[in-house]
């Protein structure tokens, strides 16, 4: 017969254990809010956001390591006068006209790094720089996120609302 042990471990909140332990705790769960496509939600609202404005954009790529930088694959412009409407041009001219008429756009470079898109339009730098600045916004907006997903009481909510419980040591049960 096999003879059952009984172990009797004392187990912490994270409000209960040391300031030390507590610090060794926020350090192995740092990534804990992103470390799995913390980003898709963004992704769709900025790609609803670019199809507002007549671009359609499919997957996109988000690098924090290299600098802060995304990729939009194959980003087309699907609607002329949108874009250019969105961009603050009066439709009414000939530029804007033989643009739409002749759907004369189209988006050469399709990465974003570092604050700058690199001559999306190379024909127009107007437009090129219209969309450099709600790329920026967009970039600006994920590397917030990331901030607050990576900080202190951020980590701690989540540690929280899942009732994580540690040893004295600050090692988690769940691994016991």
């Amino acid at each position: 017969m096999i003879e059952e042990k009984i172990i009797k471990v004392k187990v912490f909140e994270y409000d209960d254990l040391s300031d030390e332990v507590k610090e060794k705790v926020l350090e192995s769960f740092c990534d804990i809010n992103v470390d799995y496509e913390w980003w898709d939600f963004m992704y769709e609202d900025f790609t609803r956001d670019l199809a507002e404005i007549g671009i359609k954009a499919a997957l996109f790529s988000w690098d924090m390591g290299r600098g802060s930088f995304f990729y939009a694959e194959r980003p087309l412009v699907v609607d002329e006068r949108k874009l250019l409407k969105w961009a603050g041009w009066d439709l009414r001219t000939r530029e804007a006209r033989d643009i739409i008429d002749y759907n004369d756009l189209s988006i050469d470079t399709q990465h974003f790094a570092g604050g700058r898109a690199y001559n999306y339009f190379p024909n127009n730098e107007g437009l090129t720089g219209a969309l450099n600045l709600k790329y920026r916004d967009f970039l600006s907006q994920l590397r917030c996120q990331y901030d607050y997903l990576t900080s202190r009481k951020s980590i701690e909510e989540t540690i929280r609302a899942n009732e994580y419980t540690f040893l004295e040591d600050g090692s988690q049960t769940i691994h016991i």
